[in-house]
Order: C-alpha cells, then sequence, then structure tokens
C-alpha cells in the first residue's frame, strides 16, 4: 500500500446538503492520502470526517495541493493506529461512496 503526503495550499471548502460551508481542508496543513496506484486515485478521511477521494494528477488536486511525497506506508514510520486506519481506508474505499 502506497501514501502520499500532501500539504494544502488553498483552503478546500465544500457546500454540503444543508448549504453551510465546510472547510475539508484547511491551507497550511499536511494530509496522508492513500494511493491507488491503478486508478490514480488518492482518499482519506477530511477534516469533517468524510471520505474525501480525487486524482493524484488533475487540475483539481494541483489547485490546492502541493503532492510532497508518495511512498509505502511502511516508510512513513506511521504509529500503529494510524498505519492501520490508512490500512483500513484503502481496503474499504468504495464502501464509503454515496
Amino acid at each position: 500500500m502506497k501514501i502520499a503526503q500532501l500539504e494544502c495550499i488553498e483552503d478546500v471548502i465544500i457546500h454540503g446538503r444543508n448549504e453551510s460551508p465546510d472547510h475539508c481542508f484547511k491551507e497550511g496543513q499536511k494530509y496522508l492520502f492513500c494511493f491507488d496506484e491503478k486508478k490514480g486515485d488518492i482518499f482519506t478521511v477530511n477534516e469533517v470526517n468524510e471520505v474525501h477521494s480525487m486524482k493524484l494528477e488533475e487540475y483539481y488536486t494541483d489547485k490546492h495541493f502541493d503532492v510532497l511525497i508518495v511512498k509505502e506506508a511502511e516508510d512513513f514510520n506511521l504509529d500503529e493506529f494510524t498505519f492501520k486506519k490508512m490500512k483500513r481506508l484503502f481496503k474499504e474505499r468504495y464502501d464509503f461512496s454515496e
């Protein structure tokens, strides 16, 4: 399993069903995303506890994030809780879609 570390360079605000703005990602924060190499997808649980998925290489990602590094999960030296959380997210990523 690979993980991508991205830094948010512009706030990501999404208006939910109730029309109130949700700050999904905050400028200046670093985030870990699972990376599906076959599809080129990255996904993580955002600031409002929703699974957020996008392509690693696309306009939207380039506009809001700097890709810092992509490497094997084991190489990130994650604590056991974070590692298991990312592994579970990678395994169950498509179960979260609407």
